[in-house]
């Protein structure tokens, strides 16, 4: 194919990048939700030791519920995180258009935000997951 237009190749090839860069950083986040060897922890001997000790190898629903909730937090955490990258190669290329810069500070600012509340929402769920543990 023949692009005519320099616009066209830069936003094919923008848009390739940003493809890559989307599944490498979120596959962990789905690896967590593969299933249940993702859940257990096959392969490093723990099951085993704790049937022999006398302890639960069961996983329940809570801890499902966890698995789940940490490969969410993940995932919004890598939205953030490349939205603040996002920002700033925008801001690098502005070429002195104030209009532009401004808009790159105030998407790093809600990124950073956003970033605040996705943290806060993990510590929150870890803080529930422990008390719900405890009773």
């Amino acid at each position: 194919m023949m692009y005519k237009d320099m616009k066209q190749k830069k936003s094919l090839i923008i848009c390739f990048l940003v493809t890559f860069v989307i599944i490498i950083l979120f596959f962990p986040a789905f690896a967590a939700l593969g299933g249940d060897e993702a859940i257990t922890i096959d392969g490093t001997g723990l099951p085993k030791s704790a049937a022999k000790a006398g302890l639960s190898t069961d996983k329940g629903i809570t801890d499902i519920i966890g698995v789940i909730i940490n490969a969410i937090l993940g995932i919004l955490g890598t939205i953030f995180l490349l939205l603040v990258i996002i920002a700033g190669i925008r801001w690098m290329t502005a070429a002195g258009n104030e209009e532009q810069v401004s808009k790159s500070k105030s998407m790093i600012v809600a990124a950073f935000l956003g970033l605040a509340v996705v943290f806060l929402s993990y510590a929150f769920a870890k803080f529930v997951g422990q008390i719900l543990a405890g009773i």
